[in-house]
């Protein structure tokens, strides 16, 4: 786009970004805050904007590249970190977690973890190109499982085994059948369910506690503060200090600490995390963003479409796996990722349109 900006193209947002994004701007008239509701929609409008320019100006093997090439560069920093003992030191790297320049080691696993799914989707043409993404896919998966988190754990796993159930489904049957279609689902919920269940046995083994890493607690002082404004929430961006988006100190995120016995930056899930800012309505646009993309991987495919549905499928089922512990759909990284994914399945019900 900076290179020759008059063809630059463009196409409409998802409508059901545009739902998701106007139920956060009509959030201003019951805010708690409405300076910082305004300004929380300019930042994540913005950001959608962006995806959708990406994925109206690119083709879906150049996007993964893109996504691939972003978590070497992350990879590559907090390696470096450690190796000069800047962030992060003071043992072994399978003693201690590697945690990034963010200090965070679910914050690196997270985004690594969108690189995974791009390595995953991704097809090289040739021997070379092949071997060069096994060294890739490595490294990625290598300093994810050396930020030691549970949740990166757990979803590595799910999006492994749901890329190889997708690719064994495809090659016996294009989605043709009920049959196929039952075979895929089933594997990729089995992975789902296992994984789930070992998540206790994963963080007790990383030396955390077993119940989620102790979320419960704010996921029950969230649903007792949300149950006094349970439609529509405080408003979109009122409620929690995340690190990238700062609104003022509000009596129900007060309300919140003083009922979790600690201080808490979001709600460590998409859904509470959404609950006190947006409500039900809120919870209603975000599953219909996912279901819309979805509907994509259930339909008869051809070649070309196979490549784009198989990364919609995989980075879908990605971001809900980590939406359980960290609310991905607030992350501007994770909201990026979601609105890629919604344009992609967009961009091939248009193409289906017009093959009409």
């Amino acid at each position: 786009m900076l290179i020759d900006v008059r063809r630059v193209r463009w196409s409409a947002p998802p409508w059901t970004i545009l739902l998701f994004l106007g139920i956060c701007a009509a959030s201003v008239l019951w805010s708690v805050g409405p300076s910082d509701t305004e300004r929380s929609v300019g930042l994540y409008g913005a950001i959608a904007l962006f995806a959708c320019l990406v994925v109206a100006n690119t083709e879906t093997p150049a996007l993964l590249r893109g996504v691939i090439w972003g978590a070497l560069i992350v990879a590559g920093i907090a390696l470096w970190a450690v190796w000069t003992e800047r962030i992060g030191a003071g043992g072994p790297i399978g003693v201690n977690p590697v945690v990034g320049v963010h200090g965070n080691r679910n914050v690196l696993s997270y985004t690594l973890f969108i690189g995974l799914c791009a390595v995953l989707c991704y097809r090289p043409r040739g021997r070379l190109k092949l071997l060069r993404l096994i060294v890739v896919f490595s490294v990625v998966l290598g300093t994810l499982v050396a930020a030691r988190s549970g949740t990166g754990f757990v979803s590595a796993a799910v999006v492994i085994v749901g890329a190889i159930a997708f690719e064994f489904v495809r090659r016996l049957n294009p989605f043709a059948t009920v049959r196929s279609r039952v075979i895929g689902c089933s594997l990729v919920a089995a992975a789902f369910l296992v994984s789930l269940a070992s998540f206790g046995t994963i963080s007790e083994l990383l030396g955390k506690t077993g119940d989620f890493s102790g979320r419960m607690p704010v996921w029950s002082a969230i649903v007792e503060v949300w149950s006094d404004a349970p439609v529509g929430g405080y408003g979109w961006g009122a409620i929690w200090p995340y690190s990238w988006f700062h609104p003022q100190v509000t009596p129900q995120k007060w309300n919140i600490d003083q009922k979790a016995g600690l201080w808490y930056a979001h709600g460590h899930n998409s859904v509470f995390d959404l609950l006190p800012q947006l409500g039900v309505v809120g919870v209603v646009a975000f599953v219909l963003i996912v279901a819309v993309a979805v509907r994509w991987v259930l339909v008869s495919l051809d070649a070309v479409e196979f490549s784009t549905v198989r990364w919609i499928a995989v980075g879908i089922l990605g971001f809900v796996v980590y939406s359980i512990t960290e609310p991905m759909l607030a992350v501007p990284v994770g909201w990026f990722l979601l609105v890629i994914l919604a344009a992609d399945a967009q961009r091939l019900a248009h193409s289906r349109r017009l093959a009409r």
